[in-house]
């Protein structure tokens, strides 16, 4: 295989179609346009629209199915929440689970309850752990499972109680 050749099995689009016909030099094969398949390539209107329907799986409304916690009662549901603050105005909130849950996430939001970020947390046994602004930490809460079914709980397991 000559290199030519190994570098059209990787990237189509780099150099015509290997083949055994021949063309004089003043005429070229055609190139295949490939399909972009990076988000940039959706556009402005079609990315704001993922973006938006991504949000609403991800972090959607209360539902009736929806259940808060609050920190007074998380040892309830089995749940410890510990806050300490390694640096002024940075919290570090560690959620350690007596049945870990399937998956774990971070949903953050302001003063006014205006969602701000959303994330998937890793965990490391019964435990996750999250680093956030002191600023968010009253409104935010961990979500489980962070992707639900349509008819499955969801719980909210807040950070603090409103002040």
């Amino acid at each position: 295989m000559t290199p030519n050749q190994a570098l059209q099995r990787t990237r189509l689009r780099v150099t015509a179609p290997a083949s055994t016909t021949t063309f004089p030099p003043t005429m070229q094969a055609p190139r295949r346009s490939g399909v972009s398949l990076s988000l940039r390539s959706l556009g402005a209107f079609a990315m704001r629209a993922l973006l938006s329907i991504l949000f609403c799986i991800a972090v959607g409304g209360l539902h009736a199915k929806d259940i808060e916690i609050r920190p007074a009662h998380a040892a309830e549901h089995g749940i410890t929440i510990t806050l300490s603050t390694p640096n002024p105005g940075v919290v570090q909130a560690v959620l350690h689970f007596a049945t870990m849950p399937k998956e774990v996430g971070l949903v953050l939001q302001d003063s006014k309850d205006k969602f701000v970020a959303s994330v998937a947390l890793l965990s490391r046994g019964q435990t996750c752990v999250a680093i956030l602004s002191e600023e968010y930490v009253s409104h935010s809460y961990f979500a489980f499972p962070y992707i639900a079914d349509p008819n499955e709980q969801v719980y909210h397991v807040f950070l603090r109680d409103h002040q």
